[in-house]
């Protein structure tokens, strides 16, 4: 999954810590998000078995909005013949994920001004 990341237009060497999001949302996946964003890195957060991204960014979602990250990437069958990539705001996003999985939530950092314009091509509309 690190490498096919790459297809969501971000560079993959910006990159922090990696994180795995379960249902019982452990202190952990915050602390990474919040180093990560600390030094201007993207957060790569797996998604437990089973979970869609519907349910991950519903999980999420409040501590997103409390910290002032508005927009991020979600992804799911990266690597395959139909990748599915957005970029947009969470209350947005959340309603795309039903049913796609394995998937993966990305919270930005610091971005490129390539990685933006790739992204904005990715915009949910």
């Amino acid at each position: 999954i690190v490498t096919a990341v790459g297809e969501t237009g971000l560079q993959v060497y910006k990159f922090g810590r990696i994180t795995t999001l379960t249902r019982d949302v452990p202190k952990s996946v915050k602390d990474v998000i919040l180093k990560n964003r600390r030094i201007g890195l993207h957060t790569l957060v797996l998604l437990d078995i089973g979970m869609d991204i519907g349910e991950g960014l519903g999980l999420l979602e409040d501590f997103l909005s409390d910290e002032g990250i508005d927009e991020i990437v979600v992804a799911c069958k990266l690597g395959s013949d139909e990748p599915f990539v957005r970029y947009g705001r969470v209350d947005e996003l959340r309603k795309t994920g039903k049913g796609k999985m394995p998937g993966v939530i990305i919270i930005p950092g610091e971005l490129h001004f390539i990685e933006k314009e790739f992204l904005e091509g990715l915009r949910f509309s």
